[in-house]
């Protein structure tokens, strides 16, 4: 049985973009909902993890846990943990374009990729830890804000699309690289307190 809040919406639907059943989440505008499952967040909106993921039904079928397929996200992961099966990513926008996403206050381990925004602009992900993943920890498109994340024991670390910022971030024990930039000409993080290839900054 899916848990049913209040303040959310929990339907399943089947979601020709994602080619499978999967379950909707949708929090009405201007209110929050709260995630005791992997599925789908298709409204704008703030949502919040009120448990480890995942949650009694498991994952999405190809491996993902949280696919964002709305502009206006804010997801907090609440200091909750979302723990894969070596394949899909733990938080994505299913290599499609939006704005404005923020995925915050988490631990993504055990995916492919972590954190997938990289088709979307303007994302912002913060206080994120990223470990263990066999691809990228974060991966962020252009103009993009990573502000005090952790990203190790992955192949890349910290994937970002210039021009981006990048503030207070640590990542290291990365198989290929720490913290790679795409278009790195556009991109000036001098400043940024960064800690990459050291034992944890």
């Amino acid at each position: 049985m899916v848990k049913v809040h209040k303040r959310f919406t929990c339907i399943f639907v089947a979601s020709l973009l994602m080619g499978h059943l999967s379950l909707t989440l949708a929090a009405p505008k201007g209110n929050s909902g709260d995630i005791s499952e992997c599925g789908v967040i298709t409204e704008p909106g703030a949502y919040q993890l009120e448990q480890d993921l995942p949650g009694r039904n498991g994952l999405l079928p190809n491996g993902n846990c949280i696919v964002i397929q709305a502009n206006s996200v804010v997801l907090d992961l609440g200091d909750y943990s979302i723990t894969g099966q070596g394949n899909g990513a733990g938080v994505t926008d299913g290599s499609l374009s939006f704005s404005n996403l923020e995925v915050r206050n988490g631990t993504i381990s055990g995916f492919g990729d972590a954190l997938d925004l990289s088709n979307s602009t303007g994302s912002v992900v913060e206080k994120i830890k990223a470990f263990s993943n066999s691809l990228d920890g974060i991966s962020l498109g252009p103009q993009g804000v990573t502000r005090f994340n952790i990203a190790r024991e992955n192949d890349r670390g910290i994937v970002m699309t210039c021009p981006a910022s990048a503030i207070g971030n640590s990542a290291w024990d990365n198989n290929s690289e720490d913290f790679y930039l795409i278009d790195e000409q556009l991109c000036n993080l001098s400043d940024g307190l960064n800690s990459f290839g050291s034992s944890g900054g």
